[in-house]
């Protein structure tokens, strides 16, 4: 818009239909006051294009300086829920008889790579094709100018990308979050703590004394041989589900 500003101000600067035209038969004084009127309007007109012009300048780069503020806190964003994975979560105490904890550690059906390419990289192939070929459609006047016109499709790309990027990095924040809070086992983390049966009792948190030497009672993940820490982590981080929380944001 401003850009538009600054090019109605120049027209109008030049326009011949506002200056004020008289023949030659007009005497020599109302010749050199309207030669000077026309010259002060002028001049007028183009110290307002002028004013235009360095506005839009200032608005630009306030613009640039407010974008590149949420690129960072876009990453920012990312970047904690990144730390948050590496945490240690919060885990809850888990029968060793339960069936619906004892399935075999299997690996994932569908894997994080793939899920990053469906819910990120496709959204943002489609955002950068649709802005680069649709935007700004055909109502658009064949007399805009070629330049506001990409100036209008790096805006949509721009703007498609920081909302992709907004909801995929929040998402990803504020699932690893819940994720580390809640503790809620998986279906094979039995499977993952490899529990040492002879440590019941050492381990045992609730159940009824006659059975808390038995797997019926409640254990601590204090009891499970997983050498791997990361792997055993990952098995108290069932809910919310990274896989529907991140494709819905991005899909």
């Amino acid at each position: 818009m401003a850009v538009l500003g600054v090019w109605g101000a120049m027209k109008l600067a030049t326009a011949p239909e506002l200056r004020f035209n008289f023949t030659s038969k007009g005497s020599p004084d109302t010749l050199l006051a309207t030669t000077a009127l026309n010259d002060q309007i002028g001049g007028a007109y183009m110290r307002v294009a002028s004013m235009a012009r360095r506005e839009s300048s200032r608005v630009s780069i306030r613009l640039m300086l407010s974008y590149v503020l949420d690129w960072i806190i876009i990453i920012g964003a990312a970047a904690i829920g990144v730390g948050l994975g590496e945490i240690s979560p919060n885990k809850r105490p888990i029968s060793l008889s339960n069936p619906e904890l004892s399935y075999p550690d299997n690996p994932d059906t569908v894997t994080i790579a793939v899920v990053i390419i469906v819910s990120l990289g496709a959204p943002a192939a489609i955002i950068f094709l649709v802005s680069l070929i649709l935007v700004p459609g055909p109502s658009v006047p064949a007399s805009v100018p070629k330049s506001l016109i990409w100036r209008r499709k790096l805006w949509e790309w721009f703007t498609g990308w920081l909302g992709l990027g907004m909801s995929c990095a929040s998402s990803w924040l504020i699932t690893s979050g819940l994720k580390n809070l809640v503790g809620k086992p998986r279906p094979d983390v039995i499977a993952r703590c490899i529990p040492d049966l002879s440590q019941i009792s050492k381990y045992a948190v609730a159940g009824i004394p006659a059975v808390r030497d038995t797997t019926v009672t409640l254990v601590t993940a204090g009891i499970c041989t997983q050498k791997d820490a990361k792997l055993l982590d990952d098995g108290w981080r069932s809910w919310p589900s990274g896989h529907s929380s991140f494709s819905a944001a991005g899909l």
